[in-house]
C-alpha cells in the first residue's frame, strides 16, 4: 500500500540519486522514509541499506587487505572476507531478498547479494545470482541506479571467470 505516493516517489527518487552519486550515509534514511510511504518497495529500501553497510564493510578491510587476483586487464576482485564478518548482512540481504516488492526490485537485489557473495569468495553463489543478467538484457529502458547494478551484474558473471574462478 502506498500511503503517500508523492512522498514515495520523492523518496525513491532521492535514494537512486544518493546511490548514483555514492553518498551512501544517506541510504539508510532515505531507505526508511521510502519504506514508510511505500511499503511494497520493502525490498528495494532493505537491499539498499545491506548494500551501504556491505560497501562499509569492504572499505574498512581495503585499507588493511590489497585486492585478490588481477586479471590481464588489470582488473581486480574484492579482498575476500570471511562469513562471519558479513551475519548481519547475509541475515538482512535474505530478509530484503524476502520482503515486498516488485519483480524488477527483487532481480536488482540479487544483484548485491551477488555482490557479497564475491566478497565471501563464493564465486558459484555470485554467478547464480546474476545469471539472469547475461543473455541479452536489453538496456535501452534501464536508468538510473538500475543502471549501474545491471552492470554490475555483468561485471559479477564476468570477473571471477576471467580471473580464473570457478567456485
Amino acid at each position: 500500500m502506498v500511503n503517500n505516493p508523492e512522498k514515495a516517489t520523492r523518496y525513491a527518487r532521492e535514494l537512486d540519486e544518493a546511490r548514483l552519486n555514492g553518498q551512501f550515509q544517506l541510504v539508510p534514511n532515505l531507505a526508511r522514509k521510502l519504506q514508510k510511504h511505500d511499503n511494497q518497495k520493502e525490498c528495494l529500501a532493505k537491499a539498499a541499506v545491506c548494500e551501504k553497510e556491505l560497501n562499509d564493510l569492504v572499505a574498512s578491510l581495503e585499507k588493511e587487505t590489497p585486492s585478490t587476483k588481477a586479471d590481464q586487464y588489470g582488473l581486480s576482485l574484492p579482498a575476500v572476507v570471511t562469513p562471519e564478518s558479513q551475519q548481519e548482512i547475509v541475515k538482512n540481504m535474505s530478509e530484503a531478498l524476502e520482503s515486498t516488492g516488485s519483480i524488477e526490485d527483487k532481480q536488482l537485489a540479487q544483484v548485491i547479494a551477488s555482490q557479497m557473495w564475491i566478497t565471501m569468495g563464493q564465486w558459484k553463489k555470485a554467478i547464480e545470482r546474476t545469471e539472469m543478467f547475461t543473455g541479452g538484457t536489453s538496456m535501452k529502458d534501464v536508468h538510473g541506479y538500475a543502471y549501474v547494478l545491471v552492470l554490475k551484474a555483468y561485471y559479477f558473471n564476468g570477473a571471477p571467470r576471467t580471473a580464473g574462478i570457478e567456485g
